[in-house]
């Protein structure tokens, strides 16, 4: 079966600073295509160490945490139904029913339940928990006790994405820090390559988009020579688009008043002006054709007063 992800590891930080990094760019990326996200994390030591200490063999830690990881889907009287499968003592299966039970609980409350000083990922959150906070993530990026992936090569912080509004189930992209796998894969079983990944699920992520409606973007600046300009014209358009700057040129040496008038017409809202006067000087004019102003700027100056106000457009007319 194939399927296409698009990958971002980190390797050689076992600081919590990379997993906060890498949450930064999936709420760039998903604020990029205006899909609004939550970005579910948790830490496996530290759920480990919430397991153990509620009786949890260490033969049984993982597939308990992998049926606690299904919650949502099967609810817990199905979480409950694979405890008991798994052969479990009655008394930790009541205490895995007692710490699901507290519903969606913050790490504080879990932490001070169930977490002891010898659980290692304590720190590990509270560290990752106290830069998501001060980079202001902390409404997208929502600390989840019950979170563990499927995957067993995780061995710390792990994450999922998941659209915010609920109108898409899918996961759009996870990951976690396993420091182990590099080691694994070379052949050198005990050593430990801090790494930490994020992936997104391309085809989940083109899925939702397909049938999103698409608004064909017309310019926002048109680009005239006056006189023998062109290829200054040239230059100054191509510096626009590279700024993200939807961009047009006039060259075909019609009068300057059909132009304007021609760009009035599209909603283009603002006409940047190269006469050989400007280009000795380096200058552009840029005249706004809401405001009805003109300025005489530098190229980068001129991006500036476009971008800061992008969203506004005449519309066509």
């Amino acid at each position: 079966m194939n399927f296409l992800q698009c990958d971002v590891d980190v390797v050689g930080v076992a600081g919590p600073e990379a997993e906060a990094e890498l949450m930064q760019l999936a709420v760039e990326v998903f604020k990029k295509l205006e899909i609004p996200i939550t970005l579910r994390w948790n830490n496996r030591r530290f759920l480990g160490g919430i397991l153990e200490s509620i009786g949890v063999s260490a033969n049984n830690l993982l597939s308990v945490m992998l049926t606690l990881d299904k919650i949502e889907k099967i609810g817990n009287d199905g979480v409950i139904e694979e405890l008991v499968s798994i052969g479990l003592d009655a008394q930790v299966t009541d205490a895995i029913t007692d710490l699901i039970q507290l519903g969606n609980p913050t790490f504080e409350h879990v932490s001070k339940k169930y977490a002891t000083k010898e659980n290692l990922g304590v720190q590990e959150v509270q560290s990752l928990q106290e830069i998501i906070e001060k980079l202001g993530l902390e409404q997208i990026c929502t600390f989840d006790p019950f979170l563990s992936r499927g995957l067993s090569f995780y061995t710390g912080t792990v994450y999922e994405i998941f659209d915010a509004s609920n109108s898409f189930r899918s996961s759009l992209g996870g990951g976690g820090r396993y420091d182990a796998i590099i080691g694994q894969l070379v052949g050198i079983d005990d050593r430990q390559y801090p790494t930490v990944g994020i992936s997104f699920g391309m085809e989940s992520i083109m899925e939702m988009l397909e049938n999103r409606p698409v608004q064909p973007q017309g310019a926002l600046v048109t680009v005239v020579p006056i006189g023998e300009t062109v290829t200054e014209v040239l230059k100054a358009a191509a510096t626009l688009r590279a700024s993200g700057i939807c961009t047009s040129t006039a060259t075909s040496k019609r009068k300057l008043k059909k132009t304007l008038a021609t760009a009035s017409a599209k909603g283009i809202r603002y006409v940047m002006l190269i006469g050989e006067d400007e280009a000795i000087l380096g200058k552009v004019r840029l005249k706004d054709m809401i405001e009805m102003t003109e300025m005489e700027l530098d190229i980068e100056e001129a991006i500036h007063v476009i971008s800061s106000t992008k969203p506004t457009s005449l519309g066509p007319r």
